[in-house]
């Protein structure tokens, strides 16, 4: 279904995340797919490909709480090294997952980061 999340009677809070490059078969391509209007993800602070047009499944569009979609951005993060393509002959271990210095996520995630165990580089 969703190249990156499917949901269904969940309302997970996905913050500080590059939502980028994920496909699904069966002509479900969207980052996220959303089974039913009981699927509302909070989403903030994260790069979302396509933006919130992109949320499919019978939860989005009107079904979707836009309230929840706050301080994201839509651009390409730059990701230094990932998988060539999708699917099970991709060895995601194997792909260089930072973000280039050049990158629009740098500074777009929480400013609180209270709590959250950031290492300093």
């Amino acid at each position: 279904m969703g190249g990156a999340m499917a949901l269904s009677n969940s309302s997970p809070q996905i913050k500080n995340s590059i939502i980028w490059g994920n496909e699904a078969g069966f002509g479900f391509g969207s980052q996220l797919y959303l089974f039913n209007d009981q699927a509302d993800p909070h989403i903030s602070y994260s790069n979302l490909q396509g933006g919130i047009e992109t949320i499919s499944g019978n939860g989005s569009g009107g079904n979707y709480d836009n309230s929840r979609y706050t301080l994201n951005i839509e651009a390409d993060p730059r990701i230094l090294a990932p998988t060539k393509a999708a699917g099970s002959d991709n060895n995601a271990l194997l792909a260089d997952w930072k973000i280039n210095r050049c990158s629009p996520c740098i500074n777009k995630g929480t400013p609180n980061t209270a709590g959250l165990n950031i290492p300093f580089t």
